[in-house]
């Protein structure tokens, strides 16, 4: 079962605690009455409480709405997020195409970097995506990254390279090395950054749910196909 917390603004002390559907997902939500004469200290109890009553409820993980502030309280009481890592590395390839489109470099004169600690098929296959498309195609991820990369150069005659400097885009599958730059789309948790872009799954989305995690959760059910995801940047998504 997953949980959904919802700070609410209104009277009462009481948390409801009821089964829900979101977009034909059963999940169990908590509304939490968290106004905002409410003291810090009492809002926290009452976070607490609805976390002890989503566990008791079978939950292990919980959707909240953007920004949720609490998610150490959350923790506290044994709640994971929904990690939208595995949904971004299966668009890996259309997130860096996304990227150098809204940077202006075109794929044909790019040098892109995939970076994992082994070869798992979303890196796969981002590598068959990329490496007919891009310039230069870098992968480093051990040892099965250097097999694939010969492999890539059989099938498509194009030298995959293992080290590479300049490249417009990296794409991590695992937690960066030391300090990231701009140019850094770190595909997993902790840390998780798209440089800039946002995932919109092509249906409605509750204004109280924080949009990846629940596009990830679609996707995991089998309710979300990668096809029904745009990508865009977060200054486009903040125009329209």
């Amino acid at each position: 079962m997953i949980g959904w917390m919802v700070l609410e603004e209104r009277r009462g002390w009481r948390s409801t605690v009821e089964e829900v559907r979101l977009e034909g997902l059963r999940v169990c939500r908590a509304g939490i009455p968290a106004p905002a004469a409410l003291s810090p200290a009492a809002r926290n109890r009452r976070v607490k409480r609805g976390a002890q009553l989503l566990r008791k409820a079978g939950c292990r993980r919980c959707l909240t709405p953007p920004g949720f502030p609490l998610w150490d309280l959350l923790h506290e009481s044994g709640l994971q997020a929904v990690d939208p890592g595995g949904l971004c590395q299966a668009l890996a390839a259309r997130l860096a195409g996304t990227y150098l489109a809204e940077h202006g470099v075109p794929e044909t004169g790019a040098t892109v970097t995939l970076l994992g600690s082994r070869v798992d098929r979303s890196l796969f296959d981002a590598a068959c995506t990329l490496v007919p498309r891009v310039r230069r195609l870098v992968i480093r991820a051990g040892e099965e990254g250097r097999e694939l990369a010969q492999w890539l150069e059989r099938e498509y005659g194009i030298p995959v390279l293992e080290n590479g400097r300049g490249a417009q885009v990296r794409l991590w599958f695992t937690p960066p090395e030391g300090e990231t730059g701009p140019e850094d789309l770190v595909l997993c948790a902790p840390g998780l950054s798209l440089g800039g872009l946002e995932l919109h799954p092509m249906r409605p989305v509750p204004d109280e749910v924080e949009v990846h995690a629940f596009a990830a959760l679609l996707w995991e059910e089998g309710r979300l196909a990668l096809e029904d995801i745009e990508i865009s940047s977060s200054a486009a998504a903040q125009m329209t």
